[in-house]
């Protein structure tokens, strides 16, 4: 595994039904096409990579890897389950200022047209403990963009 520089970028990717046929194809296409990465974490239900920035990856050339995306943010697993499974509001506030510290609303809506976009939101998870408020956390985070402090107008 080569060690990815300064400059990378954390992808998330979401393996198919195999999901060690899917990491072995990931490292070997990595191995081959990439200058640098790391393997961050990994686990049946997504794998987290660094790759150099001036790599590119796409989900067509990777026959095991239902979908890519860039990391963002990450929260604490104690966070998380304080806000949904505790249904604890200030846990929520914090997940939410954390959120709209990223941009990534502002991003979303930055080329559309009348400040609407449509989008949709997954969540995957290594703890089964969060299966039963799946539906919430992706209801949370698919939220109108105001709740996270965004009114879509131009400034």
């Amino acid at each position: 595994m080569k060690m990815p520089n300064r400059d990378s970028v954390s992808l998330l990717f979401v393996p198919g039904k195999n999901w060690k046929l899917s990491l072995a194809e990931l490292i070997t296409f990595l191995e081959v096409n990439c200058s640098s990465f790391e393997v961050n974490l990994f686990s049946k239900t997504f794998f987290v990579v660094s790759i150099d920035s001036t790599s590119t990856v796409d989900v067509a050339s990777l026959g095991g890897i239902i979908k890519i995306g860039e990391v963002k943010t990450s929260f604490a697993t104690q966070t998380v389950k304080e806000a949904f499974l505790q249904k604890e509001k200030t846990a929520k506030v914090c997940l939410k200022d954390k959120i709209s510290e990223t941009g990534l609303i502002e991003q979303m809506f930055e080329n559309s047209i009348y400040g609407k976009a449509i989008f949709g939101v997954s969540v995957y998870w290594i703890d089964s403990v969060f299966r039963p408020v799946a539906h919430t956390m992706q209801h949370f985070l698919g939220s109108s963009k105001k709740s996270f402090g965004f009114s879509g107008q131009a400034g």
